[in-house]
């Protein structure tokens, strides 16, 4: 919301608290909870009703508190150039997925770019490997779920690394509950024009 080139941002989350958090630290971009009307029971823009989520809006960004499933519903079908998921797919049930990549390609409008960043939980116990959130998706999942779906144009791994090494005070964390290999990949999704 603060880049020059960015007209306005959207995001979502099903967690108040993770929405008021990002609010106290991006002060500067003033975000405050916006108040239902009370006469129609919505809140209203002048493209989207947003009767789903509760709304707080600030300096060029919207934060919506809500189910990401409801988005279609609540008017935002083909909305989007740009999404950026920092572990939405990771973090949902792994029977979600499907549905999830559904409603990406219903929110993106087309020639859109989506930035997925995924967890890959390479080597440890069986149990660890396949347990979450957040969940283990590797390249051969995205590939998987995406290339099936009829809008998407390309996938491509952008950039991986070794969590581990990168921020090594989730080393312990995962270790301890038998994993002992973790990625982070990086995905740049297109959607066809």
């Amino acid at each position: 919301a603060t880049q020059p080139n960015v007209a306005h941002v959207v995001g979502i989350d099903g967690v108040r608290k993770a929405l008021d958090e990002f609010a106290e630290e991006h002060s500067a971009l003033e975000i405050k909870q916006q108040e239902q009307d009370d006469t129609e029971g919505e809140t209203t823009t002048a493209t989207t009703t947003t009767t789903h989520f509760e709304r707080f809006v600030g300096k060029k960004i919207t934060l919506l508190k809500g189910d990401f499933f409801d988005m279609e519903r609540a008017g935002f079908a083909n909305k989007f150039d740009v999404v950026w998921d920092r572990a939405s797919l990771v973090a949902i049930q792994p029977t979600l997925r499907e549905e999830y990549v559904k409603t990406i390609g219903t929110v993106a409008k087309p020639g859109a770019s989506i930035l997925l960043v995924t967890f890959d939980r390479r080597e440890g116990t069986l149990e660890a490997r396949k347990a979450g959130p957040p969940f283990s998706i590797d390249q051969a999942e995205v590939q998987r779920l995406f290339g099936s779906a009829d809008w998407v144009e390309s996938i491509q791994l952008v950039d991986e690394f070794d969590t581990f090494v990168t921020d090594p005070s989730r080393k312990e964390r995962f270790q301890s509950s038998g994993v002992t290999s973790l990625f982070e990949m990086v995905f740049l999704i297109k959607a066809k024009a």
